[in-house]
C-alpha cells in the first residue's frame, strides 16, 4: 500500500501507539522484559579456557563453609566470576553460596553470631549497591539474626559439586546462569538450576509477602532486587535471607540493611524482582 502523504501509514500509527504504550508502562515494563526475555536470551555458558583459568585462581582463596557477608570485602571482591569478578558481578554466585552455609551444605554451614558480627565489622560497611549495566553488592554491616542452619540437613550427594564460593561459580559459569558472561551479572532463571545441583529444591515465590509465608522460622530464602523501585538501569542484586529462628524478624547477607522486621523491610528502597524458598528436598 502506498502512503502520498495524506498521512502517516498504518504501521506508522501502530509504531506510534507501541512507543505510546511502552512509554505508559515505564518502568514496569522494563523489569518485565528484562526478566523473562533479557535474561534468558543473554544467559550461555562461559567458555572453557575461561572457567580453568577462573577456578585455577579462585580455588586456592575461596571461602568455604561461612557466609560471606559482603562481596566487596578484600579476601572475596577479587575472586573471577565469568569475565568480570565477584566485588563487581558476583551477588547471584554469592547468594547461592550463602544459602548453602545456612543449610548446611558448605563446610561448617553458619556461624554464631558474635562471629557473624565480628567479620562483619572487620569487613566493614563500605559498599554501594551497583550501578547501570549490571549486578553488584549492597553493603552489609552482618546479620542480627543468628545465622545457623535451618534444620538438620541431610548430606549432600556424593556426586554433589565443590560447594565452596569457588564451585558455586564454577556452576553459574557452566550452566548458562549469567548474563553477557556476567558482565550483566546472574538470570534469575538459573539460580534453581545451580541449588539443584547441591540437593536442595528452589520454589519460586511471586512477592515478598509469598515468599515470607513460606519461610519458617529458620528457613532460608533468596531475593532478587531491582537496586532502585523506579530506575531499572540502576541494576539488580541478590541475597540470602534467614528467617529468624523465634520466626520474628528476617536477616540478610551480603545486603543492607541487615536486619528487618519483613522482607519488604530488607529489600527497602529496592523493588521486588524474584525471590525462591530454598530447602532440603
Amino acid at each position: 500500500m502506498r502512503n502520498d502523504g495524506a498521512g502517516p501509514s498504518v504501521f506508522a500509527k501502530l509504531f506510534a501507539a507501541l512507543l505510546g504504550a511502552v512509554r505508559a508502562a515505564g518502568n514496569g515494563l522494563l523489569c518485565f522484559l528484562a526478566l523473562h526475555l533479557f535474561y534468558p536470551l543473554a544467559a550461555w555458558p562461559v567458555g572453557r579456557a575461561v572457567r580453568r583459568k577462573n577456578d585455577d585462581q579462585n580455588a586456592p582463596q575461596s571461602p568455604a563453609g561461612s557466609p560471606v557477608l559482603n562481596q566487596l570485602a578484600p579476601d572475596v571482591c577479587g575472586l573471577r566470576c565469568g569475565h568480570g569478578t565477584v566485588g563487581v558481578c558476583g551477588c547471584g554466585p554469592v547468594s547461592v553460596y550463602n544459602a548453602l552455609c545456612l543449610l548446611g551444605r558448605a563446610g561448617a554451614g553458619g556461624q554464631s553470631e558474635a562471629a557473624s558480627q565480628s567479620e562483619a565489622a572487620s569487613q566493614g560497611e563500605a559498599a554501594s549497591q551497583d550501578g547501570a549495566g549490571g549486578q553488584g553488592p549492597a553493603a552489609s554491616s552482618g546479620p542480627a539474626v543468628l545465622p545457623g542452619r535451618s534444620g538438620a540437613a541431610a548430606p549432600p550427594a556424593p556426586d554433589a559439586p565443590d560447594p565452596s564460593l569457588a564451585g558455586v561459580i564454577g556452576q553459574f559459569e557452566r550452566r548458562r546462569a549469567l548474563a553477557l558472561g556476567g558482565r550483566a551479572g546472574a538470570s534469575p532463571r538459573a539460580v534453581g538450576r545451580v541449588l539443584r545441583q547441591y540437593g536442595l529444591a528452589a520454589a519460586p515465590a511471586r512477592s515478598p509477602a509469598a515468599l515470607e509465608a513460606a519461610l519458617p522460622p529458620g528457613g532460608v530464602g533468596i531475593l532478587m532486587i531491582w537496586n532502585e523501585a523506579g530506575h531499572i538501569r540502576r541494576g539488580a542484586h541478590f541475597f540470602a535471607v534467614q528467617r529468624a529462628r523465634d520466626g520474628k524478624g528476617f536477616a540478610a547477607y551480603n545486603s543492607q540493611p541487615s536486619r528487618a522486621d519483613t522482607l519488604t523491610g530488607l529489600i527497602g528502597g529496592g523493588r521486588f524482582a524474584a525471590g525462591w524458598r530454598v530447602s532440603v528436598p
